[in-house]
């Protein structure tokens, strides 16, 4: 991943319209079709599994979106593809912000405005 990411730091450097896509679970297919301990472990936790149609979905409209040269959003942005239970999820990063103080200075830093 952090090797992608830095290949996405550099392209959008030089001005070039690219996208991170980190994808989360996929439902039925993927590394993890038919490992429902692990997909049931997730899903206690936060993380959904994404739909097939849904990640079309997103694959879609990031390339569009890289077509018309970045569209509504930075160049440079790293996407994450999952859909998440943000109650369950938070519930477990209150547990972690307090064992992890990077994970408490990321969770707390304010969001900035969306430019959508």
């Amino acid at each position: 991943m952090s090797n992608n990411l830095s290949r996405v730091s550099l392209l959008s450097v030089q001005g070039q319209p690219v996208r991170a896509v980190q994808w989360g679970v996929w439902a039925g297919a993927g590394m993890a079709a038919g490992q429902a301990g692990l997909i049931g472990r997730l899903a206690r936790q936060g993380y959904g599994a994404l739909n097939p149609a849904d990640g079309l979905a997103v694959l879609g409209n990031t390339l569009a979106d890289l077509g018309d040269g970045g569209g509504k959003t930075e160049t440079g942005a790293a996407l994450m593809a999952a859909p998440f239970h943000w109650a369950r999820f938070l519930t477990g990063a209150r547990v972690w912000r307090r064992q992890n103080r990077a994970v408490a200075e990321f969770l707390t830093a304010p969001v900035p405005p969306s430019s959508a």
